[in-house]
């Protein structure tokens, strides 16, 4: 017989989403890796003696931005909007990703650890404040693989750019020499 599964009614906690990853790793994702790549596909996009960057890749960093956003609105409820009062985003673009980033970035840090991944009551039929953060987290990194599918053909060197920290830049003194 299979047991049913209880929760303490003196407990105020809903079951956890193992789906979600943890905030640690989100906080990691956003805040390091997404950062540093959204700025090494802003100067491939801008760099000198280029043309332009077109409009289809100005869209997608827009869009990048836009689901930073999301990120911060949810994390901020009852206020307005990008916790900014009633400023409007910056309309330069590398502005708007760095305001992006760092909303994006306060909003995870003044989330406390044991009220994350909590799953909403299943009375309510609505989906958890979680699963969408993840889904905007899930959404930049999709918009990022679309800017380097943009961006590599007119940069041969992009992909290294973006790898470059994870490839040693010198072999090892005890490594034997390649021959």
């Amino acid at each position: 017989m299979q047991r049913e599964r209880t929760m303490d009614p003196s407990s105020n906690q809903n079951e956890t989403m193992r789906h979600v990853p943890p905030l640690a790793f989100i906080r990691q994702k956003i805040g390091t890796d997404y950062r540093k790549q959204c700025e090494t596909l802003y100067r491939s996009a801008h760099q000198a003696g280029q043309p332009s960057a077109g409009q289809e890749v100005e869209s997608e960093f827009r869009g990048l931005a836009r689901s930073l956003d999301r990120i911060s609105d949810l994390l901020r409820s009852g206020r307005h909007p990008n916790g900014h009062g009633h400023q409007h985003p910056s309309q330069e673009l590398h502005a708007r990703l760095d305001s992006a980033f760092e909303g994006a970035i306060r909003a995870l840090e003044g989330v406390k650890e044991d009220e994350y991944g909590r799953r909403a009551p299943y009375q309510t039929f609505e989906r958890s404040r979680w699963e969408m953060i993840w889904t905007a987290v899930l959404r930049a990194r999709a918009q990022i693989g679309r800017l380097i599918d943009l961006l590599e053909p007119r940069d041969s060197s992009l992909r290294e750019a973006l790898l470059g920290h994870l490839v040693p830049a010198a072999l090892p003194e005890s490594a034997p020499t390649p021959e």
